[in-house]
């Protein structure tokens, strides 16, 4: 870094020693005038040193934290991100009220930004659009008119052509704002006080849901049903309060904070009503830090009255406001207790019978899906085959309601169609709940369960009853000692006038009253304010009826200040209120019955039911165990270094043998459940495999045996039915001898040939039906005839091709199958190469790209017409300059083999019935002629 100190140059070194780094250095003042080079201002001051470390640590912490507390996670106790209170207060303060004309949304996105939330107006305006739409919202907050976007996923219209205003339950969220309920702080600038929370009937994280991405966090919390989470917070406030004989309640701990609230209530405040009882920035306890529980340990530890059962007698699940129906109760009980896990939803469906099929229609549909995407796909599957018997698909819905019809074919099931459905698209779906939000003043993010949830809201309403009624009652007190003064004036009204009349100015009126009638300063002020027409005897009865009432007042507001079941008590007949204004039905149905009308009949049923519809995949199996499975539909390409790739189906089974001989099965379908909750599986520390992988197949492949090649000479036949006959994995497959390991294993059938190779260069090809099968612990049989030194070096399978490639770690050669003698096992077989090169493997081809890959894990491609083509005896020929691991046939040759071997097995049906019919028909013809003969 460099400072310039007049004309000089000075040069710090940030790359200096780590204890100078960990010290800020500054420099003297400059007695020069000049301008930096580095910033154009003008020298002078200071320049401060930091490390680059320290400074990257501090700030990216200060802008975490701000994130986390400013932005994106809600306040546990009104359940509102800092961006959704500022508009709702903006609107507020605006008078935007229910029964107030619309405001343009361009006002009010600008009245927040300038004066509340100084970041973008994008974003501002698109939480005030979620907030007005019905399908995102439970209960909106806000009114909207004009285009506020589509269940389609249509963007709402720019905030210059759209309008706005509060909902009438919006406002039940700001009552009592300007009642000292909430405390308040200063907005960005200084210039104006908003408020740290709004003082709320309800809780808006649980009843209208909130998510949000903060740094290394985030949150998704699931609406729910006004009325059942207010009953539940009745529960909580009717049988928390009496907890056991030896449990903690914590929201009798809230009124030990109450308590505490007292004593910082002055005398003076109760009757002046003072403007606070709390300092700006101060906040109420909620109870110790033993009341709130870790995200490890956010679970019901039982030691309350209320348990999370009892509450889910009441709240039985989310409610969200695009209806549908969600499953498995207990495990929605499982996700309120650690407050985060996964809610199985689906769309509502109806079948209406035709006469030439069905039409399945699609009432409602999960939360935050996109019904225009939701019909693509659809029809996406339709076009791909994946599901048949659809002749149609319409969108018929309106504006308030939705009607997707799914017309099929006369003699089609609906509820196969159904289950695809479920299965391949968003019509079901999961919602993943995770309810972190802020907790102890705002400041700590935690993950809470439930129950903790509500006992928050419940412990914030005490609080924010208990201030609204302590500012009450000040006011209260203070309109009462305004009264009694107007009456003692009153009474004795012509010496208070002969008083005031005698006085020079309004002060000394003022102090004169105050000194010879012992009036308060208050007192005084109002009785210079009053009329003469409050002298005539009907407005002294008012005043004298008015003193009643207050005295009234005050002693109804004391009781609830000073006796906490009169506190709670308000706070029931509040509750009871909202319910009785705003409460509605549930729109979610929930649901313990997974089947689709009563076909399945429970979840695992309904699974077994969605897992027989085969859907193609690609299993790729690694060389470290791991296992990826991917659904052809829904990958668009293949990249070109996977290697070792099966096509398959997901009804289909994989087959793993090492080199020590352990086998593994196991269903795709299984693994597949696997695979969707992480990226691979690893079958090594699944099973505990030992040793490298050398085989890994399918039952899809046309085979009826496998056949295992050792180091040691032996080779071993075994029956396909054999390796789908254990039940426990691993299993031994294959007797070893000690160090003995398999160096290869085919997948054969009665028609292929069997090759092994030797080091030295020696080949032997035979039949495969050559070899007997055998039992699963027996060794094997010799396969070549080893000269002495020589040892083999692998096992190739050979079927249909013309050309067989072998190699050394470098070199290779291509040979014509022509060229080469049948032998049997056992034998000598001929030399194929010249030199004192050893071989290192075989490959079977066809004219056509091959790959490569070399020990550095590197992969090329190669044209077989760039290999030479040679007769046996001769030399290998330089074919690439690295070292070569193994040489694989690419996956579009395996398609194409897997799609003519399927092509041809069906070609040999058609054949052996024609074959048959004229079998059948040569026979009768026969028989018809030997009756003729009889006959004659």
């Amino acid at each position: 870094m460099v400072e310039k100190k007049g004309n000089e140059m000075k040069s710090h070194s940030i790359a200096g020693d780590k204890k100078g780094m960990k010290e800020t250095k500054e420099t003297k003042p400059t007695e020069k005038a000049g301008k930096s080079f580095l910033t154009g201002r003008p020298a002078g001051g200071s320049m401060v040193i930091n490390s680059v470390e320290d400074e990257i640590s501090r700030s990216y912490i200060e802008y975490a934290m701000s994130v986390i507390i400013s932005r994106a996670l809600p306040d546990t106790r009104d359940g509102f991100k800092p961006v959704l209170r500022r508009i709702l207060f903006g609107m507020y303060q605006m008078n935007n009220f229910f029964n107030q004309k619309h405001k343009k949304c361009a006002r009010i996105v600008g009245d927040v930004m300038g004066k509340y939330h100084p970041h973008g107006d994008s974003s501002i305006y698109e939480a005030m659009v979620r907030m007005a739409q019905p399908r995102s919202f439970r209960y909106p907050l806000v009114d909207g008119q004009g285009n506020f976007g589509s269940i389609d996923g249509d963007s709402a219209a720019a905030m210059r052509y759209t309008e706005a205003r509060l909902t009438k339950i919006a406002e039940e969220m700001l009552a009592d704002i300007d009642q000292n309920t909430v405390d308040r702080r200063d907005n960005f600038d200084g210039s104006l006080q908003e408020p740290i929370m709004l003082p709320t009937k309800f809780p808006n994280h649980l009843c209208n849901g909130t998510m949000g991405i903060a740094v290394g966090m985030a949150t998704n919390m699931a609406p729910h049903n006004l009325n059942e989470v207010l009953d539940a917070s009745l529960l909580l406030l009717e049988k928390e309060g009496r907890p056991l004989p030896g449990q903690k309640s914590k929201l009798v701990e809230s009124q030990k904070s109450i308590k505490s609230i007292k004593s910082k209530i002055q005398p003076e405040d109760l009757t002046t009503g003072g403007p606070s009882t709390l300092q700006t920035g101060e906040t109420l306890q909620t109870g110790g830090p033993d009341d709130q529980l870790d995200e490890e340990e956010a679970v019901d530890d039982g030691k309350y009255h209320v348990s999370i059962d009892e509450i889910m007698e009441i709240i039985k699940g989310p409610d969200f406001p695009t209806g549908g129906i969600i499953y498995d109760p207990a495990n929605i009980k499982e996700v309120y207790k650690r407050g985060k896990g996964g809610i199985v939803m689906r769309g509502k469906t109806h079948v209406e019978p035709q006469k030439n099929g069905n039409i399945i229609v699609i009432d409602e549909i999960p939360y935050v899906v996109n019904k225009s995407t939701l019909v693509a796909k659809i029809g996406e599957l339709v076009v791909d085959k994946k599901i048949e018997g659809v002749t149609d698909i319409r969108d018929e819905s309106s504006k308030n309601k939705i009607r997707v019809a799914i017309y099929t074919k006369n003699g089609i099931d609906p509820d196969q169609i159904l289950i695809a459905l479920y299965r391949f698209t968003e019509l079901q779906s999961n919602f993943n709940i995770n309810n972190v939000t802020l907790v102890e003043a705002g400041i700590q993010p935690r993950l809470l369960n439930i129950k903790e949830l509500l006992m928050e809201f419940v412990v914030f309403r005490r609080q924010v009853v208990y201030r609204r009624s302590v500012f009450q009652l000040g006011k209260a007190k203070d309109r009462l000692h305004i009264l009694e003064g107007l009456r003692k004036a009153i009474d004795i009204i012509d010496e208070v006038i002969d008083t005031i009349k005698k006085s020079q100015t309004k002060q000394d009126a003022k102090e004169n009253l105050m000194k010879k009638f012992k009036f308060s300063d208050l007192q005084a002020e109002y009785i210079l304010m009053m009329r003469l027409q409050s002298l005539v005897g009907l407005e002294i009865l008012k005043i004298n009826d008015e003193i009643d009432e207050k005295k009234k007042l005050i002693a109804y507001l004391e009781g609830i200040i000073n006796d906490a079941e009169k506190l709670d008590g308000v706070i029931k007949d509040e509750f009871k209120y909202m319910k009785k204004q705003y409460g509605d039905e549930r729109k979610t149905d929930v649901s313990n019955d997974l089947s689709i009308y009563n076909i399945a009949g429970s979840l695992k049923a309904f699974r077994d039911a969605a897992d027989k519809i085969r859907e193609d995949v690609i299993v790729r199996v690694g060389n470290d165990f791991s296992v990826r499975i991917l659904y052809q539909s829904r990958i668009l390409a293949i990249p070109e270094e996977t290697m070792d790739l099966i096509y398959t189906h997901n009804q289909d089974k994989l087959i793993i043998i090492t080199d020590i001989g352990e086998l593994v099965v196991q269903r795709l379908k299984d693994l597949g459940s696997q695979v969707m909750k992480q990226n691979a599986i690893n079958l090594k520390g699944q099973f505990g495999l030992q040793g490298k992988i050398i085989f890994a197949n399918t039952l899809h492949y046309d085979y009826n045996y496998l056949v295992f090649m050792t180091d040691k000479n032996s080779l071993k036949k075994i029956k396909k039915e054999l390796v789908l006959s254990f039940k426990k994995f691993p299993t031994k497959i294959m007797g070893l001898d000690e160090e003995e390991k398999i160096l290869n294993v085919e997948a054969v059938s009665d028609r292929d040939h069997i090759g092994v190779i030797t080091k030295q260069g020696r080949m032997n090809i035979f039949k495969s039906d050559e070899l007997r099968p055998m039992g699963k612990t027996a060794g094997g049989v010799k396969a070549i005839d080893l000269e002495e030194g020589d040892q083999v070096a692998g096992l190739f399978l050979h079927k249909d091709e013309p050309f067989i490639l072998i190699h050394s770690d470098k070199n290779g050669k291509m040979l014509n199958l022509e060229d080469l003698k049948i032998w049997k096992r056992a034998r000598k077989g001929i030399v194929v190469i010249t030199g004192k090169e050893q071989l290192e493997g075989a490959i079977s081809i066809i004219e056509g790209a091959i790959r490569i890959r070399f020990k550095d894990g590197t992969i090329q491609t190669l044209h077989s017409n760039n290999i030479s083509l040679d007769e046996p005896e001769t030399p290998l020929y330089s074919m690439v300059n690295k070292h070569i691991d193994v040489i694989y046939r690419p996956w579009e040759e395996k398609e194409e083999n897997l799609r003519y071997k399927e092509e041809r097995k069906k070609a040999e049906k058609e054949a052996a019935k024609l074959e048959k019919k004229i079998a059948d028909e040569d026979e009768q013809d026969k028989n018809g002629e030997k009756d003729e003969g009889d006959e004659q």
